[in-house]
């Protein structure tokens, strides 16, 4: 699983040049590393707040993440508990590896018009081969949503042998929105 560290952060180290050198495939499980994390320019894969946890840090935790446009899920606390190996404070974040764009960065910088969109794509493995693809096509953009698709991961990052680093990805909240940009 990696290293736990008294701050409630597990690293397992992750190469690439042009990832997201604050996070290194990062999961985060305690409160105060969450919020730090959300005040910063972090990207996130996905946040998991137990069902059971409440108070203000929590409903802080869920408007910030409403402000930044960032996916959350209330979860059953055996589910997070399953992804920590019982070591949490009820939550559980998955810190992207790459940065994420928005859709108006990838408009900004047009250069051959093809933009790709991808929605309902789970497996990491067909992630990885058309990012390679996509790539190499000098596709402008990739928009994926951020809910019911495969995570930006380990798997992605070597089936797209190292194209993940370049690719310009869009993790959209509403696809249906996006597109009509």
């Amino acid at each position: 699983m990696g290293k736990v560290f008294s701050n409630g952060v597990i690293s397992k180290p992750f190469d690439g040049d042009r990832l997201n050198e604050s996070s290194k495939d990062l999961t985060l499980t305690t409160i105060h590393s969450l919020l730090e994390s959300l005040k910063s320019d972090q990207s996130f894969q996905k946040i998991y707040i137990s069902q059971n946890r409440k108070g203000e840090k929590i409903e802080y935790i869920k408007q910030l993440c409403r402000q930044k446009r960032i996916t959350f899920q209330m979860v059953p606390q055996s589910f997070i508990d399953r992804k920590t190996d019982g070591k949490n404070q009820g939550l559980f974040a998955q810190l992207s590896p790459i940065r994420f764009l928005t859709i108006n960065d990838i408009l900004k910088t047009i250069k051959t018009g093809l933009i790709l969109i991808l929605d309902r794509l789970t497996d990491t493995g067909n992630l990885g081969a058309i990012i390679r693809t996509a790539v190499a096509a000098q596709v402008d953009g990739i928009i994926l949503p951020s809910r019911k698709s495969a995570p930006i991961n380990e798997t992605v990052l070597k089936t797209s042998a190292g194209s993940l680093i370049h690719a310009r990805i869009v993790l959209s909240k509403n696809l249906a929105n996006d597109i009509r940009i």
